[in-house]
């Protein structure tokens, strides 16, 4: 479990690289349904010829995601890395490489998370509240409810050990 954190912060670093990977393919129809033309998904109007809509656009457009917002995707994270930064600690002992890594890029920000009383605490309230009054992406904010549902489940571990 403690190299998860050290993992997933490299893992941040390449999935910022390679981002291109991820975007479709052109002239990909993603929301295809036989005997449906891919104008009538989108048209709440146009029923097929069977009478009834047999598919429902849940995402409205297929916008691609932007670099700018890959990045801010990937910084609602920090909140479970940081948070989860203490399991590390062993793993570190057992690789000191992994141990300079973690010391360099995670430790600071969990040191200054745990300097400031209660930012642990506002940082998820920010993340779970914040991110429904604010203008933000859907990914972006998909990304934010994720990071809040794995610092709860960090929890856990705490509790039993």
């Amino acid at each position: 479990m403690a190299t998860k954190s050290t993992l997933f912060a490299l893992l941040i670093g390449g999935l910022a690289a390679w981002s291109s990977a991820f975007a479709p393919a052109a002239n990909t129809n993603r929301h295809a349904v036989p005997g449906v033309p891919a104008a009538a998904l989108g048209d709440p109007r146009i029923v097929p010829a069977g009478g009834r809509a047999t598919a429902l656009r849940m995402w409205g457009n297929d916008d691609e995601i932007e670099g700018q917002d890959r990045i801010k995707s990937c910084i609602p994270y920090l909140l479970p890395l940081i948070d989860g930064d203490h399991f590390a600690k062993y793993i570190n002992l057992r690789f000191p490489p992994l141990g300079l890594v973690d010391s360099v890029t995670i430790s600071p920000l969990a040191n200054l998370v745990d300097s400031v009383p209660f930012l642990s605490l506002i940082l998820f309230l920010v993340l779970s509240l914040g991110t429904r009054a604010l203008n933000l992406s859907r990914p972006i904010k998909f990304n934010a409810q994720q990071a809040v549902l794995i610092d709860v489940a960090l929890i856990f571990p705490e509790l039993i050990g």
